[in-house]
């Protein structure tokens, strides 16, 4: 399974629905979900850091905020950079690593997503 991978000034975005709101885009980062739970970090790595290779149930959203990032996969590595959104499904081996000499922040979005009950 691929890494869906977003670069933020690549789309084009909505205006902010409602009224009142002047200048104001919108860009969905996650789309609705029904999911059993939330959790989000910010993981800040170190130059020649990463995370163990692992996978899990939860799906992640990941923002780049700052520095470069690898996302890898058994299958994928993707650079990274701020502004760029990536999709890690479910029980995909990942992990992250900072291959360059500047720290990197990562904003890491867990969903934990339920299992409709639609045939």
């Amino acid at each position: 399974m691929s890494l869906g991978i977003r670069r933020l000034n690549k789309e084009r975005g909505e205006p902010m629905p409602g009224e009142g709101h002047r200048g104001v885009n919108s860009v969905m980062a996650v789309p609705k979900q029904h999911v059993s739970a939330y959790s989000c970090r910010v993981l800040r790595i170190s130059p020649n850091g990463s995370t163990a290779m692992h996978d899990h149930q939860r799906m992640h959203v990941v923002i780049a905020l700052t520095g470069k990032a690898r996302v890898e996969t058994r299958d994928e590595v993707t650079e990274i950079t701020p502004g760029m959104i990536v999709n890690i499904p479910s029980f995909v081996p990942h992990r992250f690593v900072n291959a360059s000499r500047e720290d990197t922040a990562l904003l890491v979005q867990n969903l934990f997503i339920e299992e409709s009950e639609d045939p």
